[in-house]
């Protein structure tokens, strides 16, 4: 006999293929073995004698039972989420001869295997959601095909669900000593990205004891300048980094920090109260009592002299 394939769904096999078998004995049956499911073979029967080879008998046509099916095609993921997955795929290529049922499919966490879950999808999807999801974690997926006569062999994919919120960058500290208005701090990137670029930070301070005394400065780099703060004054800062999924945990709080003293205001204009050939008295405003005492710089610098002569005292 020979096989052939009349179905689009059975396999196909050359019509000139011929296979040949022989009884052992007179016995008018034989169980043809080796054939391929869902295909058709034609076959013909031939009397053999000592005196020679028989015309073959008039053809039969009979087709084996169907099989199951062959593995779905082409699984991948066209949409990520934080906690869920859109996966497409194609049919498989030989169905087996029966209609497909169903498919299923079995989702392993890649950390924890002990970890599983099972999606149906009807057999004519090509598409399916897979929820319940965590963010930014590895899945290892196994796509199945069902019919009324088996299952075929599995389609593996592995794939990432979508980014989660960074985690929490390092305490802020400071690069040098403050001024009586500003601080200069840097901190280190967070360990876990949450599975995206970092975007920015955002740094946070407020005056001790005075929660309203609030300053934010969003900046792209681990360090930023504070500036607006009080003279003399304690302060405390934090850190929180964001990506595309949103903003994560700040830092714990800096150790407590204090700005410098108030920059002295601006000295009146010197005026000469005495002068002799080799000194000059000046003055420039009467003393305040300060705390802690304040010291003065005196910068005397030569000038030109005007029609000749020196200004006198005053």
């Amino acid at each position: 006999g020979h096989a052939e394939s009349t179905s689009r769904n059975a396999k196909t096999k050359s019509p000139d293929e011929l296979l040949q078998f022989q009884t052992t004995d007179s016995s008018t049956r034989l169980t043809v073995r080796g054939l391929q499911g869902n295909t058709f073979y034609t076959f013909r029967v031939f009397a053999l004698t000592s005196s020679g080879l028989s015309q073959s008998s008039e053809p039969g046509k009979f087709c084996t039972l169907a099989m199951p099916p062959g593995p779905p095609k082409s699984l991948s993921v066209v949409e990520v989420e934080q906690t869920q997955l859109r996966l497409r795929w194609e049919p498989p290529e030989d169905d087996g001869g029966a209609h497909l049922e169903k498919y299923f499919l079995e989702v392993v966490d890649w950390n924890s295997p002990t970890e599983r879950m099972t999606k149906e999808f009807g057999g004519d999807e090509t598409e399916g959601i897979v929820d319940g999801l965590q963010g930014n974690q590895r899945y290892f997926m196994r796509l199945t095909a069902h019919s009324r006569v088996g299952v075929s062999r599995c389609t593996e994919l592995l794939a990432t669900s979508g980014p989660v919120v960074p985690g929490m960058p390092g305490i802020p500290k400071l690069m040098e000593d403050p001024t009586g208005t500003s601080v200069n701090l840097s901190w280190s990137a967070p360990l876990d990205t949450g599975g995206s670029s970092i975007l920015g930070y955002t740094l946070q301070g407020i005056l001790c004891d005075c929660d309203m005394d609030y300053h934010a400065l969003d900046v792209t780099s681990t360090k930023g300048s504070v500036h607006g703060l009080q003279p003399e004054s304690r302060y405390k800062f934090r850190v929180c980094a964001r990506n595309c999924a949103g903003v994560g945990r700040p830092s714990d709080w800096s150790p407590v920090l204090r700005t410098a003293p108030k920059a002295p205001e601006t000295p009146a204009r010197p005026t000469a109260i005495s002068a002799s050939s080799t000194s000059i008295e000046v003055t420039w405003g009467e003393a305040l009592p300060e705390s802690p005492p304040m010291l003065w710089e005196v910068a005397a610098q030569r000038a030109d002299t005007e029609n000749g002569k020196m200004p006198g005292p005053t």
